[in-house]
């Protein structure tokens, strides 16, 4: 009997040792996976530019595939890619989506200014190599029970025109697709939204500009919350999609919340900073390097570069960290929304401007 007892005792041990190693495999198994899928998101990708089209002398866009031809990494509907440029590296939306891409298509507004978009807009023609690191980003569209809203401010219909391919691959509910503008060559796609209304159930297209020609006959003026929510069958039941200059997505949640519509329903993505409306000018002494001016520039970086005070900038979509300023004395408003945290007393230059006079240091 005490044999008996001491073998199944010895049996149940092997195998709750086996249990262990085994757990402890699965275990080491998953974190690799997850390391692997970690590196392969910070490994750049070797890019060629297979297709251009100018919509305006400023908006155009890249069509991108592998160098080798290979299939691309996959990606959510809303993500963004990182282009590294010579001049510096920013990210732009995809503005297409497919489960098995050969290629990714971006929408790029050249900016005053701006130095990525700038070199892109003079170099990047068919043939032309572009290095970019895999796609990331939350702004992703979500499976939604109810109807969804997307609103995009000008060059903001990039990742919503993505969204609107993947749901279009599995059409669920209603889509609305809001798009500001000040004229109708800045429409991208509105031909194929135009067609796509009338034979796809369920989808819906308002277009709206702001300097429309006298033959427009499409929405006209700004938009505001109660134009969003107007043909909704529960507006509360809605989730909205905001991509738009910081302006134009505070006003619209503003709008929203105030008509009922919870936070956790609406959802932000900023492509830019806010066109500074503030002329009112502010004296800002950097230490080591004099007291200047601020007169309605986009962003404290803008007006650094142009005082010629030396400031690291890469990204320049609050993103890489590079160009944080100490606040010594003074205050800040956003013109973008950070990407990454700053300290207490810490500023990205290129995600704010004065609200009053201001000391900073580098």
């Amino acid at each position: 009997m005490m044999l008996w007892l001491l073998g199944l005792a010895t049996a149940a041990f092997t195998l709750w040792v086996l249990w262990l190693l085994t757990d402890g495999v699965r275990a080491a198994l998953a974190r690799r996976a997850v390391e692997a899928r970690k590196r392969a998101a910070r490994e750049p990708l070797h890019l060629v530019v297979t297709a251009r089209q100018d919509a305006t002398p400023d908006l155009f866009q890249l069509t991108l595939a592998r160098c080798d031809g290979r299939r691309l990494p996959r990606f959510r509907a809303g993500q963004y890619l990182t282009l590294r440029t010579p001049v510096g590296v920013r990210r732009y939306s995809l503005a297409a989506w497919t489960a098995r891409p050969h290629e990714y298509r971006l929408g790029i507004r050249r900016v005053e200014g701006g130095k990525v978009s700038s070199w892109l807009h003079e170099h990047a023609r068919p043939g032309v190599n572009i290095e970019a690191l895999p796609p990331a980003g939350d702004f992703i569209l979500a499976c939604h029970a109810g109807e969804v809203v997307l609103v995009a401010g000008g060059i903001g219909i990039t990742p919503l025109a993505a969204m609107v391919d993947a749901w279009l691959a599995k059409p669920r509910g209603r889509l609305w697709l809001f798009h500001a503008a000040r004229h109708e060559a800045e429409l991208a796609d509105h031909a194929r939204y135009t067609e796509l209304e009338r034979r796809q159930p369920g989808f819906h297209y308002r277009p709206v500009l702001s300097r429309p020609a006298e033959t427009w006959s499409g929405g006209r003026g700004r938009l505001n919350a109660a134009d969003l929510i107007r043909e909704l069958a529960d507006p509360a039941a809605a989730h909205y999609y905001l991509c738009a200059r910081l302006e134009m997505m505070d006003a619209l949640s503003a709008g929203l919340a105030a008509l009922g519509v919870p936070d956790a329903a609406i959802h932000h993505e900023s492509f830019g900073g806010a066109d500074n409306s503030d002329t009112n000018e502010y004296r800002v002494e950097v230490i080591g390097h004099g007291a200047h001016v601020f007169r309605g520039e986009p962003s404290l970086l803008h007006a650094l570069e142009g005082w010629g005070v030396p400031v690291q900038a890469d990204c320049r979509a609050g993103e890489c960290g590079a160009c944080g300023i100490n606040v010594v004395h003074g205050a800040v408003r956003a013109c973008q929304v950070a990407q990454i945290p700053a300290p207490p007393g810490r500023t990205l230059a290129c995600c704010a401007v004065p609200a009053s006079d201001l000391r900073i240091s580098l």
